[in-house]
């Protein structure tokens, strides 16, 4: 089977009010179910950034039955948790993560798993393997294979 294709539609316009344009740009290579599912963490994602910051790539996916992002800035990787009755939000210092990425099943999503240090975080369900993939461009870790699941949690 093929992956899900990324649709050129826009993001929903009451997700995308207040998104800067550059996150908008990034938001309509996504997957159209992917910027919904992701809709909810936007607000905390802006939160979380600071002055002059922005995200440079973007991935959807579902942490232990919760939708996540992980979006990529010049220097860190922000996680964004849905959770109640507050999202869950995470900095990591993009240069010490280690991301490998699997190839996309036969459903066509891929996992992404972070290793930083001890600690691994396993993000399935991602349909756009693509934005993954720049997510995971220009980080100054070493890349090695992909970790069992068995390494302790971020969440």
């Amino acid at each position: 089977m093929s992956k899900p294709r990324a649709a050129a539609a826009k993001p929903t316009p009451a997700a995308s009010a207040a998104l800067p344009d550059s996150l908008i740009a990034i938001l309509t290579g996504l997957d159209p179910q992917s910027v919904r599912d992701a809709s909810p963490n936007f607000a905390p994602l802006l939160a979380s950034l600071q002055d002059g910051e922005a995200v440079s790539a973007l991935v959807q996916g579902w942490v232990k039955g919760s939708a996540c992002i992980v979006a990529r800035t010049d220097f860190r990787l922000i996680l964004v948790v849905s959770r109640t009755p507050k999202a869950l939000v995470q900095s990591l210092n993009v240069s010490t993560v280690e991301i490998s990425i699997s190839q996309p099943d036969r459903q066509g999503f891929s996992t992404m798993r972070l290793l930083d240090g001890t600690k691994m975080l396993q993000v399935q369900g991602i349909r756009d393997a693509g934005s993954a993939r720049q997510l995971q461009h220009g980080q100054v870790g070493q890349q090695r294979s992909a970790p069992d699941g068995q390494s302790q949690g971020f969440f």
